[in-house]
């Protein structure tokens, strides 16, 4: 017996694993940005009904739209 052996990964191999996690990552990303845009999409939304909430009961409380000056 020689006495040598191979341990660890050579270079193309870990070119190689890089290159496809690059990949995939490339691949995510649109879908990530996706995702985002459609969450701001639905927090505008929560936004704009808690105002038509909120304007509903100022109108029900007060039976006015506009504040009275007294």
């Amino acid at each position: 017996m020689s006495g040598f052996c191979k341990r660890g990964f050579t270079l193309i191999e870990i070119l190689v694993v890089i290159e496809a996690i690059s990949i995939l990552i490339a691949l995510l990303l649109p879908v990530l940005s996706k995702a985002r845009e459609a969450a701001g999409d639905v927090q505008c939304k929560s936004n704009l009904a808690g105002l038509g909430v909120g304007n509903t009961a100022h109108v029900m409380d007060n039976d006015s739209l506009f504040p009275t000056p007294f």
